[in-house]
């Protein structure tokens, strides 16, 4: 608050009487400036002291608390202490809605190197200057990171060089900022793409740098446990599959869903993204494939009901599954083996669909023995 008359206290006098009256509660803005001043004037600290502690209501201002915490800051500053007149200004800054002088005298302390600012505190001044410096300076990734999100719409360039320093650094949301960015052509540099597809494989999950990709899906993808694949094609066919014992059974699932899905005989399926991470020319194991036991069974939730259930049947039981990781069991005294077989392996193949066709469920245990 100035010290000279407020202009919309006389040009709204009427309203205000009538709120006045209305509410015990109420202050009239001219009167609140008037005490902090006065005990400015006074060089009185215990006076702002006790008009800065009034209680703060966020439903209504309290210009005289927020006033008080300027003055002590001048007040301190007067006498040298800029750490201490820094604190009372960005109390007022906060409190205060973004108070003004108290925002001045913070953007002057700066200038003058008086005292030190971090990231959050140049926010809150709303110093692109304070920033810069920080994120130049001190290759501080927090400053980086904001200087880069601030500038991203007016200046691509820079707002890439501040993001793509703040990702080297770890920053996580630069990560997602800068690869985002890039993808709906915010920054354009051919650079930038790869660098963001660099940086997303530091843990920028929840998001992919292929542009034909259907983001709700690999949201969810990504929020599944391992081991699990994704597989690709630029054709827009893309399948996930979680859950396996193993990255490469994962890898070989996802790869045959995608496949059979994909139109485009041009545009191959490939493993984009293994266990939360990005991968680039994936090549599958070529392994032979001797696992015996229960180490063929390709997902956990299979091996679990394999294990807690199924083992402890007592009567006829079957056990099947697909190469693609769709698998069922079934147990009875009252069929014979074949009717058992019969229907599991119909029941594991309604869970492949079409897919059963060219993988489909095969019996692997009988009674406890491997097959």
């Amino acid at each position: 608050m100035n010290n000279t008359p407020n202009l919309f206290f006389f040009s709204k006098i009427s309203a205000l009487l009538i709120l006045y009256l209305t509410s015990a509660l109420w202050h009239i803005p001219s009167f609140a400036s008037s005490a902090a001043q006065t005990c400015f004037k006074a060089k009185d600290k215990p006076c702002l002291e006790q008009l800065q502690t009034t209680p703060i209501d966020d439903s209504k201002d309290n210009p005289d608390a927020y006033d008080a915490m300027y003055y002590l800051g001048l007040l301190y500053l007067n006498e040298g202490n800029s750490t201490e007149a820094k604190r009372q200004f960005m109390m007022a800054v906060a409190f205060g809605k973004g108070h003004h002088k108290s925002k001045t005298k913070l953007i002057e302390l700066h200038k003058n190197n008086a005292v030190q600012f971090d990231a959050a505190e140049c926010m809150s001044i709303e110093s692109r200057e304070c920033l810069t410096a920080l994120a130049n300076d001190k290759n501080d990734a927090a400053a980086q990171f904001l200087l880069g999100s601030l500038i991203i719409e007016d200046d691509p360039q820079n707002a890439a060089h501040y993001l793509s320093k703040a990702a080297k650094q770890g920053h996580k949301t630069a990560l997602c900022v800068l690869a985002e960015s890039t993808q709906n052509g915010r920054l354009k540099t051919s650079q930038n793409y790869h660098d963001a597809v660099e940086y997303l494989e530091r843990n920028c999950l929840g998001f992919s740098p292929y542009k034909k990709i259907d983001r709700k899906h690999f949201k969810k993808y990504a929020t599944q446990p391992k081991h699990k694949a994704y597989a690709y094609s630029e054709s827009g066919s893309a399948y996930s599959k979680y859950g396996f014992v193993s990255p490469e059974a994962a890898a070989k699932s996802a790869l045959i869903s995608c496949e059979q899905h994909n139109k485009q005989d041009d545009l191959p399926c490939n493993i984009i993204n293994l266990d939360g991470k990005w991968v680039k020319d994936y090549t599958p194991s070529t392994s032979p494939g001797l696992l015996t036991g229960i180490d063929r069974l390709l997902t956990n939730k299979a091996k679990k009901s394999f294990v807690q259930q199924y083992e402890k049947m007592t009567s006829t039981k079957v056990f099947v599954q697909s190469d693609i990781g769709s698998w069922s069991w079934k147990s009875s005294s009252n069929e014979t083996l074949a009717e058992l077989t019969a229907k599991v392996i119909k029941k594991c193949n309604s869970q492949s669909g079409k897919l059963s066709n060219s993988f489909p469920c095969r019996v692997i245990n009988i009674n406890g023995q491997w097959q």
